[in-house]
């Protein structure tokens, strides 16, 4: 077995993680996660800058109105800048942007340009700044405290929600 090396994210400006916002994971698609907080900051700053941003909900627990997460639905994201290749509110981005390229369900995001060029060298550590660090700890375990009670799930692709122990049920098929 190969020895697990420690390598520093360094973003290369690409712009594919705010380019292509919306992701698969187990025959759904999602958007950038959003907090209740970040979409509330998130609303008025779009509204102060006269831009439309469609914001979707993510994770309900015990009915569909009771949200728990939401999701950034537009692709590309609004507040990507194409001519610097840069974010318009980097310094209040949301925690998934800042977790970036850990992914929602804890990868790296196949996407990122950084990613494609590491793939060699996996597995390894990644190290980073210690605001990115702290930023995954936070989203992994808000994430599992925050969609545990989950039961909805909504799905940008069909605009429908779903029941969490359905799509578990159809996950599971089909790997046995």
């Amino acid at each position: 077995m190969r020895p697990v090396r420690t390598v520093k994210f360094e973003c290369l400006k690409c712009g594919r993680c705010c380019v292509q916002t919306r992701r698969e994971l187990h025959g759904l698609v999602f958007g950038i996660q959003l907090w209740p907080e970040e979409k509330k900051l998130l609303t008025c700053i779009a509204k102060e800058r006269g831009i439309n941003i469609n914001i979707k909900p993510q994770f309900a627990s015990r009915s569909k109105s009771d949200i728990t997460l939401w999701q950034l639905a537009d692709e590309p994201c609004p507040f990507y800048d194409k001519t610097t290749r840069s974010c318009t509110i980097y310094p209040y981005r949301p925690l998934a942007c800042r977790a970036y390229p850990v992914c929602m369900a804890g990868s790296l995001d196949k996407y990122c340009e950084w990613t494609k060029r590491h793939e060699h060298l996996i597995p390894f550590r990644l190290e980073g700044p210690e605001p990115i660090w702290n930023a995954i700890i936070v989203l992994r375990r808000t994430m599992l405290e925050q969609t545990r009670p989950s039961r909805w799930i909504y799905d940008l692709r069909t605009g429908k929600w779903y029941k969490v122990e359905d799509v578990i049920k159809e996950v599971v098929a089909v790997v046995i």
